[in-house]
């Protein structure tokens, strides 16, 4: 009987996972409350640019919220925004509307397309400044390693410095990362 217990217990639990680990979530926020958010506390934004059929995004997405140190930089340095790149409602920033361009089965919202200069391969991530200039974009899944250096290179300021190339080489080396 307490070997069935004991069992039963060891199966019962999730290794590795602890409550405070399943509490923290990543603070979406709107491109309006960005918008106003910006006036008093700048601050870098990120942009998520998905679609609801994107698979590649729906894994990143997934495994970004899974990982406290991701969430805790996201938080900590950025306005995160989830963007649909299929939007159909319009977009309004600074007197600019942003509207949805059928194209064959599917379309785009036009915000999505100038953020990603028409390279509409998705997930993608978007960075912009403190007055929301865009500081670049980078198609394509990122493992959560890798998004640990992206958030942390730009949120940083690295990015003025050195290349991402030069700065991934030196987080592989002090992460013991091997390749």
């Amino acid at each position: 009987m307490k070997n069935i217990l004991f069992i039963l217990l060891l199966f019962s639990t999730k290794p590795g996972v602890s409550q405070s680990e399943s509490s923290a979530k990543i603070d979406w926020t709107t491109w309006e409350n960005v918008l106003t958010k910006t006036q008093s506390a700048p601050r870098k934004v990120m942009v998520f640019v998905t679609t609801d059929w994107a698979g590649w995004g729906k894994r990143m997405e997934s495994e970004i919220n899974k990982t406290q140190e991701i969430i805790k930089l996201l938080n900590n340095n950025y306005y995160v925004i989830k963007m649909d790149a299929e939007q159909k409602e319009d977009i309004s920033i600074s007197g600019r509307i942003y509207r949805y361009i059928p194209n064959g089965r599917r379309g785009y919202n036009e915000l999505a397309a100038e953020l990603l200069n028409g390279r509409m391969s998705y997930p993608a991530i978007v960075f912009l400044d403190e007055k929301l200039s865009k500081i670049t974009f980078i198609n394509g899944y990122q493992t959560p390693i890798k998004m640990d250096a992206i958030l942390n290179y730009f949120a940083k300021d690295i990015y003025k410095e050195i290349t991402f190339e030069q700065y991934w080489r030196n987080y592989k080396i002090e992460k013991g990362i091997i390749d």
